[in-house]
């Protein structure tokens, strides 16, 4: 029987590259996933029962491969794109630029209090 994997990507839209995080639905017991990143061999899960579908969350290139118990395997190819996490980027930046004033507030204060003597 040369029948497909069922397994769907979901979560890679525009010519396979995406933000979001990928999963796998249509699983069946007994296919092999294995996941790839920048051409290295990170994971390799046998479904079973309780298997969670494996999810990609981490930027980077990746190649996933689902082989069914007949031996035939489909093969997902597409790019994850690292989140920078804008808020916190914003938080560290307006942090720093505070610390920065006050510092020079502190240090023109001492100076004035020096020149007061």
């Amino acid at each position: 029987n040369d029948t497909p994997p069922s397994a769907t990507l979901n979560g890679v839209e525009d010519n396979g590259v995406t933000a979001r995080n990928v999963t796998l639905s249509g699983l069946k017991v007994g296919d092999i996933v294995k996941i790839y990143k920048d051409g290295e061999l990170i994971s390799t899960v046998v479904v079973t029962l309780s298997s969670d579908a494996p999810t990609v969350s981490l930027g980077g290139r990746y190649r996933i491969t689902v082989t069914n118990v007949q031996g035939v395997t489909v093969e997902y190819n597409f790019v994850r794109k690292s989140i920078t996490n804008v808020a916190g980027s914003i938080f560290v930046i307006v942090t720093a630029g505070l610390m920065i004033a006050g510092i020079g507030i502190g240090l023109i204060y001492h100076t004035k209090l020096k020149t007061d003597d």
